[in-house]
C-alpha cells in the first residue's frame, strides 16, 4: 500500500498568532535551585520506583507472508526466535487464516519462553498492510501543529478515517526554508489491524506499538551502521519483497514496497531476469525523479542491502543510471543477515523508555497511553504478590509464636511435676507466711486509715487563737474538748468563745464566769469547753 511519489497538498491554517512569550522586553525566570539534598532524595525515589515497578523488556516482532521474527536485546547481547508460516495464511497484508497464525504465534512464544508472562513488542505490520506518506505544514504552536497533521493525513490517506488507523511522527524542519515542519504518515485498516492485534493477544503478546519495517530498517541503519551520507537511497531485498527507502538526515522520508509476484517470481520460487531487471530500473527511477523534484538536486549515494543479490542490483543500478553503489554493515552485528534488520530496529525502539516515544503507531490510543495503563497493571499485580507474601510471612510469624508459647508452657508445667517433696514442703511453708504477712499488712493498712487526721483540726484552733490567746493545757475526750488559757482581757476571752460558737464543725461552746480569774499582772486566766462534730476542715 505504499503510495508513488506525489505532490503533497497542504492546508494553510492561520499563522497570525503570536506566543505573549515572545514579547519584548520579557525576562526568563531561572528555574528554582534544587538543593543538593533533595536532589539525592529525589534520584532515590526514582530508583526505589524503578525497583517495584520495573519497566518490562521489548522486543521486536517481524510479521511477514514467510515467517515470524523477534527480536530482543538483553544486557546488550541480541536474542533472536523465527518460524516459518505456512503458504496462505498470510496475503496482501491481511491474515487469510487467523487460527494457524495464533498457532504459529503460540509456537514463537514457546521458542521465545517465560510461559506466564506476558511478552511484550514492538508489532512490524506487513508493508502490504500500510500506507505512508510524507507532508510539511507551516510550523504552528504544538497543539495546532498536531492537529493540522491529522488534517493533512485525513486528506492524503486513500483510507476512510472512521475506518483507519492513523498515526504520524515529526522529522524535523522542512529544507525549503518557508519555515515549514515534515512529518512522516502511515495508516492502516482498522478491521486488518485488528486482526493482528487480538491474534497477538490471544498467543500471549502484548502491543506496545505498531509500525512497518521501512521505519524499523531506517532506524537500525541511522543508529547502528557507519554511515555518514546525510541523504541515500536504500534498497534493500526483504523476505517479501523489494524495499525502496529515502533517508535524509538520518530520518526516513520515502518508503516503497514491491511484493515478490511484481517481482517476477514464479511458480517454482524462481526470478525472471528480464522482468526483475526492468522492475529494479522502473522503481529506482520513479524515486530519483521524486527525489530530483522534491529537494532540487540528484541523489547520488545508494546502498543495496541483500543476502546475495547486492552485484547483481548494484550492475544494474552502475549501468543504467551511472551512480555509485555501496553495501551497508551493522557494526554491533556485522554478522546479522539483512532478514532480521526490520525486527532488530523494532527491538532498538523497544530500548526506548514509552514514555519518551514519539515514533508513530498503528494502534488504537498513543503509545504513552497503552504504556501507562500496561505499568499500572504490573505495579497492581507486583503489589499483590508483596502483600499476598507480607501477609503470609506475618501469619508464619503468629503461628511460630503460638508454637513456642505452648511449648514452654508444657515445659514449665512438666518442671513443676519434677520438684522434689522436701522443696515443695519448703514451699507450702513459705505460702503460709507469705499469707499471715500479707494478712498483717492489711490489718495495718485498715488500722492506719481508721487513726482520725487531728492536723487539720490544730492548725484550725491555732488560727482561731490568733496571738491573742495562749494555751496553757488542751484535753481531748469522749465528753469533748476542755481548753486551760490565758489572754490579756476578758474581752479576748469572750471574743474567742464567739469565734468558736461561729465554727461549723464545734458544738456546745461553754465559757463559765466562774472560770475567768483576773491575776495579779491583770492578765485573765479561763477554761472553756466545746463539742468536736466532724474533723473536716477547709
Amino acid at each position: 500500500m505504499s503510495p508513488q511519489p506525489q505532490p503533497q497538498p497542504q492546508p494553510q491554517p492561520d499563522t497570525t498568532t503570536k506566543d505573549s512569550s515572545s514579547k519584548k522586553g520579557a525576562k526568563p525566570q531561572k528555574p528554582h535551585a534544587m538543593s543538593a539534598r533533595l536532589q539525592r532524595f529525589t534520584q532515590f525515589a526514582k530508583q526505589l520506583l524503578k525497583s517495584l515497578n520495573p519497566e518490562p523488556l521489548t522486543g521486536g516482532l517481524e510479521i511477514s507472508e514467510a515467517a515470524l521474527r523477534y527480536a530482543i536485546i538483553k544486557d546488550r547481547k541480541l536474542v533472536t526466535k523465527t518460524v516459518q508460516l505456512a503458504p496462505g495464511v498470510i496475503q496482501n497484508g491481511q491474515i487469510q487464516d487467523k487460527q494457524r497464525f495464533v498457532t504459529a504465534l503460540t509456537q514463537l512464544r514457546t521458542h521465545i519462553g517465560e510461559p506466564k508472562l506476558a511478552i511484550y513488542v514492538i508489532a512490524l505490520l506487513p508493508p502490504d498492510a500500510v500506507y505512508t506518506q510524507t507532508f510539511s505544514i507551516p510550523n504552528l504552536d504544538e497543539a495546532r501543529l498536531h492537529e493540522a497533521a491529522g488534517l493533512n493525513m485525513q486528506m492524503l490517506s486513500p483510507i476512510d478515517p472512521e475506518s483507519a488507523y492513523m498515526s504520524w511522527e515529526r522529522l524535523g524542519l522542512s529544507e525549503s526554508g518557508e519555515n515549514q515542519v515534515d512529518f512522516l504518515g502511515a495508516a492502516s485498516s482498522k478491521d486488518v489491524v485488528r486482526v493482528y492485534l487480538e491474534s497477538l493477544r490471544e498467543a500471549g503478546f502484548s502491543v506496545i506499538a505498531a509500525e512497518f519495517p521501512a521505519l524499523s530498517a531506517s532506524r537500525l541503519i541511522t543508529r547502528l551502521s557507519e554511515s555518514t551520507s546525510p541523504s541515500y537511497f536504500v534498497i534493500q531485498l526483504t523476505g517479501d519483497g523489494l524495499l525502496l527507502m529515502i533517508l535524509r538526515s538520518n530520518r526516513l522520508y520515502f518508503t516503497r514496497f514491491v511484493s515478490f509476484k511484481e517481482l517476477g517470481v514464479g511458480e517454482k520460487g524462481q526470478v525472471d531476469a528480464k522482468a526483475f531487471n526492468d522492475l529494479i530500473v522502473r522503481e529506482c527511477h520513479q524515486v530519483l525523479n521524486f527525489h530530483s523534484s522534491r529537494w532540487g538536486h540528484a541523489l547520488n549515494d545508494v546502498v543495496v542491502v541483500t543476502e546475495q543479490l547486492n552485484e547483481r542490483i548494484g550492475e544494474i543500478i552502475r549501468t543504467t543510471f551511472s551512480l555509485p553503489v555501496r553495501d551497508i554493515r551493522i557494526q554491533e552485528f556485522p554478522n546479522l543477515s539483512v532478514l532480521w534488520w526490520p525486527a532488530l530496529g523494532a527491538a532498538l525502539r523497544g530500548l526506548t523508555p514509552r514514555s519518551r516515544d514519539e515514533s508513530l503507531s498503528l494502534t488504537p490510543g498513543t503509545v504513552q497511553a497503552g504504556y501507562w495503563q500496561d505499568r499500572f497493571l504490573i505495579f497492581l499485580a507486583l503489589w499483590r504478590k508483596i502483600l499476598i507474601f507480607s501477609f503470609a510471612f506475618i501469619l508464619i510469624i503468629f503461628i511460630g509464636v503460638d508454637v513456642f508459647l505452648r511449648v514452654t508452657e508444657r515445659r514449665i508445667d512438666a518442671a513443676s511435676f519434677n520438684i522434689p517433696s522436701s522443696e515443695l514442703v519448703d514451699v507450702t511453708a513459705l505460702q503460709d507466711e507469705a499469707r499471715v504477712f500479707n494478712a498483717l499488712v492489711t490489718k495495718a493498712s485498715f488500722a492506719y486509715d481508721a487513726i482520725p487526721n487531728w492536723s487539720p483540726f490544730f492548725d484550725r484552733l491555732l488560727q482561731i487563737a490568733g496571738s491573742a490567746i495562749s494555751f496553757d493545757r488542751l484535753t481531748v475526750s469522749p465528753q469533748g474538748v476542755q481548753i486551760a488559757a490565758r489572754t490579756l482581757s476578758q474581752v479576748s476571752a469572750i471574743a474567742f468563745k464567739n469565734t468558736l460558737e461561729k465554727e461549723p464543725n464545734f458544738s456546745n461552746v461553754v465559757l463559765p464566769l466562774a472560770n475567768i480569774n483576773v491575776n495579779t499582772d491583770n492578765s485573765v486566766q479561763f477554761e472553756i469547753t466545746f463539742d468536736i462534730t466532724s474533723l473536716q476542715f477547709q
